[in-house]
């Protein structure tokens, strides 16, 4: 299958950066500078690494003298490594598979070699791997080549956001360490849809960061390829409007009794504590209520992914659904412990509808197409935009019957053809539904269109008054902070509502973005609210208050939201006479109680009142005119000086 035409400037970008004489500080390394692919899911990632590779040995076999060229491919699953050695083998590219998990296969046969991470790390000290000794070095090149020693000129890592690159005792870094060595003038190239680990770009200058730059190429450019399309950079907005796959829509609980609270959790890194999991989603009632609304939105639609927290919840939304009527046989579970071919018959039945219900504990959110999943389910937290990318990239896969267009003939097509190719289709769109307020917690930490569109979709349907942009006139959710409109061209509307202006080039970025996103200037933005904990809050920090809303949840919880005037939406949880600490949280709740701008009488009665009391109470809440509001570190928000509209002569009080 030859390359499709967005996939392109990307593969031209890493073949002439290949060509580059450049060299980088990599530790105490000197390297040729690591690029990436970022490439979304169904880009189809495994085409463009074996395109790569094989336009590579072409080229030097078509030398005046041919030579052989080395290609490893690493990836950390077995079954990814099959599939994309399976992918290779399609386009006519012999390659090995060296990985354990691939039925034991070990051969470097081929100069390509598709292999595992951790089969590779623990084959480096065998011969054919080995470094050259100082003897070995002194021979001519021709009888080097003749010791049968695999040393790769080209590395290309799929799925490059697990590289540990801040690990410098890991498998993988081993295994790069390691060729480095053999071969300091190798090149490596990663791909992924998801450059982030945790919340930092996997692309960095500094001597700590691996990789170094995105692969990218303009038109114009003197190497741009004949009819291709975009720039290299293959996002996912960019997959769904180009209709490369199917556009995500968005759905709630109806109640509040319907969803899990994780308010009160804190991620350890990526994940969050299985203890801490277990006790949140340990409420059988709850499960089951999730589970019946489930099966009420997915009655019509095909296939359903369910993450759950943990094993444990995995078997009680397992043995919920059956509860529910729904046939043991249509229900498959995947977890770390499931084995190897009960996965695969699992996953083999999900891709002709014979499983409807797949519930998986984070274990199915890369390397696994089953396009017949039109709808997936968050009962458990994420604690990263790379797990929340991964996830509902694995449901917007385009499913084609036999008898539609091809993903080669559609290729042809204009964006607004495959569009109406895929609203006429099977499979129009994907469901995601959020019983874990995942997108709300992401929502405030990352800038990402597929959160922005579901914050609108939220705010719609719970009849939130939204804005209107000024620019463009495109109606946004009542927190966004850049507007969602979208030119006929696909250019995004520039006005902010909130923003924070980079230092080097005055361009307006995300309040939450890492980096300048002006491509000229990419310059690190700090994080402002690092530099504020523990100092005081000054009146420039006061910020008008559009609205203020309070809500209870289980456990006796309290929720104070407030909605800012630029765009921001802090939180106060308080847990008034609940808790296991009950009397510390009694004692914090009375000291927001005590600051409140009402007689004595009736903080006293408001101090003792739990948390359902005190909704049946809210007029004895004022909603404050500004207040200085933090977020630290962790995500968690601290509400400093509050001001209040003296109900008497219409001032402003602290």
């Amino acid at each position: 299958m030859p390359l499709l035409k967005f996939q392109k400037p990307a593969v031209a970008a890493c073949a002439k950066h290949f060509k580059t004489r450049e060299t980088v500080k990599w530790g105490e390394l000197d390297i040729h500078p690591p690029i990436v692919v970022n490439a979304s899911v169904s880009s189809g990632k495994s085409i463009m690494i074996c395109e790569l590779a094989k336009a590579v040995k072409d080229a030097a076999l078509g030398r005046a003298t041919p030579v052989t060229v080395y290609v490893l491919v690493i990836q950390r699953q077995g079954e990814l490594c099959e599939q994309n050695s399976d992918a290779a083998w399609s386009i006519g590219l012999q390659n090995s598979v060296y990985s354990a998990s691939c039925g034991g296969r070990k051969s470097t046969h081929y100069s390509v070699v598709y292999c595992t991470e951790g089969t590779m790390a623990r084959a480096l000290e065998q011969y054919r791997f080995s470094p050259y000794t100082p003897e070995e070095l002194s021979l001519p090149a021709d009888q080097r080549a003749k010791l049968g020693k695999f040393h790769p000129d080209l590395c290309l890592v799929d799925e490059c956001h697990q590289t540990p690159f801040e690990q410098p005792d890991s498998q993988y870094m081993a295994v790069l360490k390691h060729f480095y060595a053999c071969k300091p003038h190798m090149r490596l190239a990663g791909f992924t849809g998801s450059p982030f680990r945790s919340i930092q770009s996997i692309v960095g200058s500094s001597p700590d960061h691996l990789w170094r730059q995105f692969a990218s190429m303009e038109l114009g450019d003197a190497d741009y390829p004949a009819d291709a399309v975009g720039n290299g950079l293959i996002s996912t907005e960019f997959m769904i409007e180009q209709g490369w796959v199917v556009p995500p829509v968005f759905g709630w609980p109806d109640e509040h009794d319907k969803e899990y609270d994780f308010s009160h959790l804190e991620p350890d890194g990526w994940d969050y504590s299985e203890a801490e999991l277990d006790a949140a989603t340990s409420d059988r009632e709850t499960c089951l209520a999730i589970c019946q609304d489930v099966i009420e939105k997915a009655r019509s639609r095909k296939g359903v992914l369910i993450f759950a927290a943990t094993q444990r919840h995995a078997r009680m939304i397992a043995a919920a659904l059956k509860l529910l009527e729904v046939p043991a046989d249509q229900i498959g579970v995947i977890t770390d412990k499931t084995t190897t071919k009960e996965r695969r018959q699992i996953l083999a039945d999900a891709k002709t509808g014979a499983v409807k219900y797949t519930v998986n504990v984070a274990v199915l959110t890369t390397g696994i197409n089953v396009p017949w999943w039109d709808t997936l389910v968050f009962m458990r937290p994420i604690g990263s935009l790379v797990l929340l990318i991964q996830a509902i990239g694995r449901v917007l896969r385009l499913l084609i019957a036999d008898d539609e267009v091809p993903m080669l003939g559609r290729d042809a097509l204009t964006a607004d053809e495959r569009l109406a190719l895929i609203a006429a289709s099977a499979k129009p769109d994907a469901l995601v539904l959020d019983y874990a307020n995942v997108m709300q917690t992401l929502g405030h930490l990352y800038e990402n269109p597929v959160l922005e569109q579901a914050d609108l979709e939220k705010a719609k349907k719970e009849h939130l008054e939204l804005i209107e942009c000024p620019v463009c006139a495109t109606m946004n959710s009542p927190h966004a902070r850049r507007c969602i409109g979208r030119d006929h061209s696909g250019q995004r509307c520039d006005h902010f509502w909130s923003f924070r202006m980079c230092p080097s080039c005055n361009t307006k970025n995300d309040q939450v973005a890492r980096e300048c996103r002006n491509q000229a200037c990419r310059r690190m933005l700090i994080d402002p609210n690092a530099n504020l904990e523990r100092k005081h809050y000054t009146d420039a920090e006061s910020i008008p208050v559009r609205a203020m809303k309070i809500e209870s949840g289980r456990g006796g919880k309290l929720m104070i939201r407030y909605e800012l005037a630029d765009g921001r939406n802090p939180v106060e949880i308080y847990y008034p006479q609940a808790g296991q600490q009950k009397a510390l949280n009694t004692r914090i709740w009375k000291g927001f109680v005590k600051t409140l701008p009402i007689p004595d009488k009736e903080k006293f009665r408001l101090g003792a009142m739990k948390a359902e009391t005190i909704m049946q109470n809210l007029e004895l809440i004022p909603v404050p005119v500004e207040i200085c509001a933090r977020e630290n570190a962790k995500s968690k928000w601290n509400i400093g000086r509050r001001k209040w509209a003296n109900a008497e002569s219409g001032e402003v009080v602290l």
